[in-house]
């Protein structure tokens, strides 16, 4: 089991400030309840925006999945995978 995470809040009170400093964060698992952080431009992932949503698709071959990232006011955002060993 991987971890896949989305972040950024923009509603917050003003005096809050904007919750921004993430662009989401794929953490691989090693099977043992340990995982790794995996550098964006290994994965391939950058959550631009507030994420609300993040759903997987697998193919029904096996061969890959499909992610589908859903962001407040923005546009639907998809990515195939990619194997990160």
């Amino acid at each position: 089991q991987d971890i896949l995470l989305g972040g950024n809040l923009f509603g917050v009170k003003p005096e809050m400030g904007r919750y921004d400093g993430s662009y989401g964060t794929l953490l691989k698992g090693d099977g043992k309840g340990n995982f790794r952080s995996v550098p964006a431009p290994l994965s391939g992932l950058v959550f631009d925006g507030e994420v609300r949503d993040i759903i997987s698709i697998e193919n029904p071959d096996k061969r890959n999945t499909v992610l589908i990232v859903s962001r407040s006011n923005g546009s639907v955002l998809t990515y195939k995978s990619k194997v990160i060993r």
